[in-house]
């Protein structure tokens, strides 16, 4: 009976440790990406991630280092913010001109990032390409 217990105590506090710190944490997680394989082209040229309509927060995964993501299909300048667990947000803005893009300079390592509008001034919803 007392291996059982201890095993069940085991049990319940992995699950318990894989939970969201909150209800506000939980509510807002974004749904992740599935995987994709990105061929790298090297260093100092950009891999592209894929294309989205972006409304909310898409979760990528990043190689870590730099990244970027653009607007192309809008002029607007638009404020994006970049963040995961283990590094702090980081917000940049697009040019508003040409690819329209904004670039992340050392977002972290390796992992998964969440890449969201960083100001209420948004449009609804915007293509956006991201690139590591």
């Amino acid at each position: 009976m007392k291996k059982f217990l201890n095993s069940s105590v085991a049990l319940l506090a992995s699950f318990l440790l894989t939970l969201p710190l909150n209800i506000t944490e939980a509510a807002t997680l974004a749904e992740e990406e599935p995987n994709m394989v990105v061929e790298p082209l090297g260093a100092g040229e950009w891999d592209l991630l894929g294309e989205w309509t972006f409304s909310n927060v898409i979760r990528i995964q990043s190689g870590g280092g730099d990244l970027k993501v653009c607007a192309p299909y809008t002029s607007d300048v638009i404020k994006f913010g970049v963040d995961s667990i283990v590094t702090l947000e980081k917000d940049e803005y697009t040019s508003g001109t040409g690819e329209n893009c904004a670039v992340f300079r050392n977002i972290g390592p390796k992992g998964a990032y969440d890449i969201f509008f960083a100001d209420s001034n948004h449009p609804s919803s915007v293509k956006v390409r991201i690139y590591d």
